[in-house]
């Protein structure tokens, strides 16, 4: 048999694997539990261990060459239409390119199902901890969002920060990285949801231009690396990081990785990170209770700490920036598809983490 013949039927006893595994996935979740937490990582323990010890972002780097190809494969079949076109002999090698991008579709898939799709539908987090359900009305909401404004204060009188000015992080990338990472041990030890797994983040290249598709973060599953975009604001990079840990470590729908990003910086020493947390939650908190009751709203929104008024007055003017333009909004459905496609609910999940924010703060 032909090397050729073998590496196909070995693909496409991969594909049938996958598929098997995807529906052992949908209909069990304690399957998913077990294969998130046991099998997932050691999968993926080769390429992110080898990804690891680069300083650049190899799911970046990837993806930048992916789109390379792409374009490179259009350009050659419209240079073959074209010498065609006039009639005369052209050497293209699209079929060249056109199998290099099938094949790279087909290994995204089969990472995708192998180490991260398990995320899904495994055991939810608010299961995992304990956590009841509370109804979700502005009453809850506001008080919810009262606690959170509480803690806020506190921390900022341990915050060195400049009045009127947005907070300023006092720690380099790789600090703030270690720092996260320490944290995220911690709430694997209190709470036991997360993955035993250990890679720093790494910082996004094309930052500046993948702020303007309102991108935060990324995590590249099959590199296992978690990749921050550090063109946002100071205060919301910590918080940012640990969702993109939380997806490292296993957990798939937005709503539970930011609810995950939030109990792992409540487990750092680091009040700075502790901030950042409670000013994403009091965010989320505001966003929804405006929906609700637009008085309480503004109650609420008037007793926020000058710490954090200043830090949401200047993102949203350096959001503004990047967001509302078609890349933007391209971007967003994208994402969107992508994450209906996992079986969450879309990008409407990221505000979802509110339900879990304030049965936590109510419960605590």
């Amino acid at each position: 048999m032909k090397k050729k013949q073998i590496f196909n039927l070995s693909l496409v006893g991969l594909l049938l694997i996958a598929a098997v595994l995807r529906r052992a996935f949908d209909v069990s979740e304690s399957f998913s539990e077990v294969y998130t937490l046991s099998v997932a990582p050691i999968l993926k323990f080769p390429l992110s261990f080898i990804t690891s010890f680069l300083p650049f972002s190899v799911f970046e780097s990837a993806i930048v060459i992916f789109a390379l190809i792409t374009v490179i494969f259009f350009l050659s079949l419209l240079k073959r239409a074209f010498f065609k076109l006039i009639k005369k002999e052209c050497v293209s090698y699209h079929k060249v390119y056109f199998k290099i991008i099938c094949y790279c579709l087909i290994f995204a898939f089969l990472s995708f199902v192998f180490t991260f799709e398990s995320s899904y539908t495994r055991k939810s987090i608010d299961s995992h901890i304990g956590l009841e359900s509370v109804e979700m009305n502005a009453e809850n909401v506001a008080l919810a969002l009262d606690r959170v404004i509480e803690e806020t204060e506190k921390l900022a009188e341990e915050i060195d920060y400049v009045p009127t000015r947005p907070t300023v992080l006092k720690m380099s990338f790789k600090e703030l990285a270690k720092a996260i990472l320490e944290a995220t041990e911690k709430a694997e030890e209190k709470y036991g949801y997360l993955q035993s797994y250990s890679y720093p983040a790494k910082p996004i290249a094309f930052s500046l231009p993948l702020a303007y598709t309102g991108i935060s973060g990324i995590y590249g599953y099959f590199t296992g690396e978690a990749n921050i975009n550090t063109e946002f604001a100071d205060y919301s990079l910590p918080f940012t990081m640990a969702h993109e840990y939380s997806h490292q470590r296993g957990i798939g729908p937005e709503n539970e990785a930011e609810f995950s990003a939030f109990l792992i910086c409540m487990e750092s020493s680091d009040p700075y990170i502790r901030y950042s947390a409670y000013s994403q939650v009091a965010i989320t908190l505001s966003n929804l209770l405006y929906e609700y009751d637009e008085e309480l709203f503004y109650n609420a929104f008037m007793r926020f700490p000058d710490v954090l008024y200043y830090d949401v007055y200047h993102s949203s003017k350096t959001y503004e920036e990047y967001s509302k333009t078609p890349v933007d909004e391209v971007a967003s459905a994208i994402n969107n598809t992508y994450l209906l496609s996992n079986g969450d609910e879309g990008v409407i999940s990221y505000s979802l983490s509110a339900q879990l924010y304030t049965a936590y703060l109510l419960k605590e």
